[in-house]
């Protein structure tokens, strides 16, 4: 076993160099590439605080609800790089893409600053929704699932790479390790979901979602979830179910959205486009603009 283990530590070693000098990375910065996980990133203890709160938000899929403790970090220290790379994406997911992206390139610009793991994470989140290099963004994971195989959230956002890409069986085996790591988090829940729901393994997929509901678990991509499923197995009832579950909390924007595309792929395209105004009022209401 020690003979294994020292051959697959060497193979993962070798494999990140490699992809390291792939992306240009420089000789002297890989033989320096030791940084411990848990660096600071920030100078100010109230705005890791503040960071944290928002994290622990975000791991529950309660994206609108982190955003104020993002807020509160950035104000706090206003070199804070990976709350900008945090922030901005949850504005994504909020679907506010504009002023997501702001926070997302504001976050690129500080990666000199931070840990060499942090500037791999803020790289592969600007590669994928700044540049569109959705293979170097990849690559750019996968170096972070190898050189910091603890790391949960590097696991999710592997995933997240390989669902772009289109491999959902990697990606499914990405979220996996996630869940491993911490089967509370429901970002990689619900996205090992859906990458199930992309292999056509439906009865798999929710019970995924269904064993976080048990772990006392719930989300708008919980439900987002399986109102899709109820929807590929022609299940009316349970799509109303989980659509009246959003019914007056701050995301039912988005519900709304899904139903209108629902409809729109079962041409009813009068109703779509009811429910594509409803889910942009509601999301105006908000403060939140594509």
């Amino acid at each position: 076993t020690t003979a294994i283990d020292a051959y697959a530590s060497h193979w993962l070693g070798q494999a990140a160099i490699d992809i390291r000098r792939k992306l240009g990375e420089s000789l002297a910065s890989i033989q320096r590439f030791d940084v411990p996980i848990e660096q600071a990133t920030t100078a100010s203890l109230l705005a890791f605080k503040d960071f944290t709160v928002g994290v622990e938000f975000r791991r529950k899929g309660q994206y609108a609800q982190s955003v104020p403790s993002y807020k509160r970090a950035i104000e706090l220290d206003s070199e804070f790089a990976l709350a900008y790379e945090q922030i901005g994406t949850t504005y994504r997911d909020l679907r506010n893409l504009a002023l997501g992206n702001q926070y997302l390139t504001r976050a690129y610009e500080l990666r000199g600053r931070v840990s060499e793991r942090e500037r791999i994470t803020i790289s592969a989140t600007f590669f994928r929704h700044i540049t569109g290099e959705i293979d170097k963004r990849v690559d750019t994971t996968l170096l972070l699932t190898l050189t910091y195989p603890q790391d949960l959230y590097g696991h999710h956002l592997h995933g997240n790479s390989l669902m772009i890409a289109g491999d959902y069986e990697q990606a499914a085996q990405a979220y996996r390790a996630a869940l491993r790591l911490d089967a509370d988090y429901s970002l990689s829940r619900a996205n090992l979901s859906l990458a199930l729901i992309g292999l056509n393994r439906f009865d798999d997929a929710q019970k995924v979602i269904e064993e976080g509901q048990a772990r006392q678990l719930d989300s708008a991509g919980f439900r987002n979830r399986l109102y899709l499923i109820a929807f590929l197995k022609g299940d009316a009832e349970g799509m109303g179910h989980q659509a009246e579950w959003f019914t007056g909390r701050p995301d039912e924007y988005q519900i709304r959205e899904v139903q209108a595309r629902s409809f729109a792929f079962a041409g009813k395209r009068r109703q779509a486009s009811t429910l594509f105004a409803q889910a942009v009022a509601l999301a105006e209401a908000r403060g939140l603009h594509a």
